[in-house]
């Protein structure tokens, strides 16, 4: 498992859609957002329009936050052991029981 490349979170470009694009696949509004940023809602919106522009701590912000998405969603592509035991023992759902046999074993 790699770590989210640094190198390519700097290199984005910080547009309107892509700002939005962050905030949404983070599954904020606007003023979950804003209060991340410590600002007005209407500053995300300004951003998100393209009639203001994030500052330069506010970028570093952004592609901090990006970083943390990037690592969350790749720690979740990995099978967790209770996946595996569902899929090795063609369950629903899976007790504590089963998954101390299965480490077990």
């Amino acid at each position: 498992m790699g770590q989210p490349d640094q190198k390519n979170t700097a290199s984005i470009q910080w547009t309107p859609k892509a700002i939005r694009s962050l905030r949404l696949r983070l599954g904020w509004s606007a003023a979950d957002f804003s209060r991340h940023f410590g600002c007005l809602s209407s500053q995300i919106l300004d951003w998100e329009s393209g009639s203001g522009n994030p500052s330069q701590s506010d970028i570093f912000q952004l592609q901090r936050l990006t970083l943390t998405l990037e690592a969350y969603s790749t720690r979740m592509q990995c099978s967790s052991l209770s996946d595996q035991v569902i899929k090795s023992h063609g369950v629903e759902q899976v007790h504590n029981d089963l998954l101390i046999s299965y480490l077990n074993n």
